[in-house]
């Protein structure tokens, strides 16, 4: 059919033992793609290389006690879970942890005895119509754990009008042969895996050190990703070499699944990098803060512009008014984000903006310590609507105030209801000119 995305699944079947050789217990491959694009045909195939695809291949109703049992059972081969839908996606994202750290939790039996737990070096392969990096990515706010351990690529849907389209009622005629003709190509397999296993260490080096290369600089969250790309690529290698796949002129090229790995890896990259999902970067707190003061605290009508501010204890003094005016001022009932430009500061309560993260799922204690750290943050006490009479009385609370530096995003959303006063007051000063200049 043409299709490199597929060659890629049925090359799963060869690249799971070579798991051993990695130093991961376990990876993911997520394939995903229209109905009709052939990934369960394909999937069927990869499984046919060792078991009866029906009788190997997990439904998509399995439970995730089952899935661990299973790979504690089978241990070095390939583990197929085919058509998942977004409703299971919750517990397939637990159940991608486990998978990834090799082995079952301690259990214990109705005796109260230590159960044994099953281990493996293998690759789970799972296809869906969604993708599960999205969802990974929605679910997830707090880190990147989960999504590093999916190498996931979309399989584009082959139409009718296509030259490599074919028949599927001819081609579910050939699939369904699998379940009565399957395991010779493992058999082969295996034989070269148990032939030399030194030797097969020493290519894997070898083809891991060359497509590290080729994804310079290799990053070590990026390790579940490339031990996918890694073994894929050696178990094209090593499939090209089997007798029957030589005798009957099916290669695998290389070079073609060697560009569509590597046009996968940096895809992952580039989306990982762009999820605001890394506590510890600053793009972190910018996206999240940016989120309460753009998306919230705009919505709910709970952020002003003031020339000054109230400071120290005591009866507010009056303070002059930027934006809202009229009757949009008179609506306010609270305020969450106050923009200060004589002093150029931000003002935000710490007590709506925590309440937004919560609602959010999003973690209040990074998100404290990435203003503090990046944002030069600091907590002063008072009012956010003091000194304002259109805004009743709010009690005193905890307010981080930042000092927003020129020419930053904090200084664009600043300056832009600022007036043609404020502008020469808070703007970037031209320089003085003299005679000489």
């Amino acid at each position: 059919m043409k299709s490199t995305g597929l060659q890629v699944v049925a090359l799963s079947a060869f690249a799971a033992p070579l798991m051993i050789f990695t130093g991961q217990p376990s990876t993911v491959v997520m394939v995903r793609g229209q109905s009709g694009g052939s990934k369960s045909t394909a999937t069927a195939v990869a499984c046919a290389v060792w078991a009866r695809p029906r009788d190997a291949m997990l439904k998509p109703s399995s439970s995730k006690l089952a899935v661990m049992k299973f790979m504690g059972e089978i241990r070095n081969l390939p583990v197929y879970w085919d058509d998942l839908r977004n409703d299971h996606f919750e517990y397939v994202k637990d159940t991608l942890m486990e998978i990834t750290q090799g082995g079952e939790g301690r259990k214990l039996d109705q005796q109260r005895n230590q159960r044994k737990a099953g281990k493996w070096d293998s690759m789970l392969l799972t296809s869906s119509n969604s993708s599960l990096v999205e969802y990974l990515e929605e679910v997830n706010k707090n880190d990147g754990a989960a999504l590093v351990r999916c190498f996931e690529f979309e399989v584009p849907k082959i139409l009718a009008q296509d030259e490599a389209f074919v028949n599927p009622v001819q081609l579910a005629a050939v699939i369904s042969a699998l379940d009565h003709n399957y395991g010779h190509i493992g058999r082969e397999y295996a034989y070269v895996l148990g032939s030399d296993p030194a030797a097969l260490k020493d290519m894997y080096d070898r083809v891991w050190q060359e497509f590290a290369d080729l994804v310079h600089p290799y990053q070590p969250h990026e390790r579940y990703w490339i031990a996918a790309a890694a073994t894929l690529l050696m178990g094209a290698h090593l499939a090209n070499i089997l007798p029957s796949l030589a005798h009957n002129g099916l290669q695998f090229n290389i070079q073609e699944i060697t560009k569509f790995l590597l046009g996968t890896y940096l895809q992952l990259r580039a989306r990982h990098a762009a999820a605001h999902i890394h506590s510890d970067a600053s793009s972190y707190v910018k996206h999240w803060l940016g989120q309460f003061i753009n998306g919230w605290a705009s919505t709910n009508n709970q952020i002003a512009w003031t020339q000054d501010a109230p400071v120290g204890p005591g009866k507010p003094a009056m303070t002059l008014p930027i934006w809202p005016l009229g009757d949009a001022a008179r609506n306010q009932k609270a305020l969450s984000i106050r923009w200060v430009t004589s002093s150029k500061k931000l003002r935000v309560s710490k007590t709506s903006l925590f309440r937004f993260l919560r609602n959010e799922k999003v973690s209040v204690d990074r998100m404290d310590e990435g203003l503090l750290k990046y944002y030069g943050a600091k907590l002063i006490r008072g009012r956010m609507a003091g000194g304002l009479t259109n805004i009743p009385a709010q009690a005193a609370e905890e307010i981080y105030e930042i000092v927003v530096t020129p020419g930053s995003w904090l200084d664009d959303i600043m300056q832009h209801h600022a007036t043609a006063d404020d502008t020469r007051k808070i703007g970037p000063q031209p320089r003085e000119q003299t005679r000489d200049r």
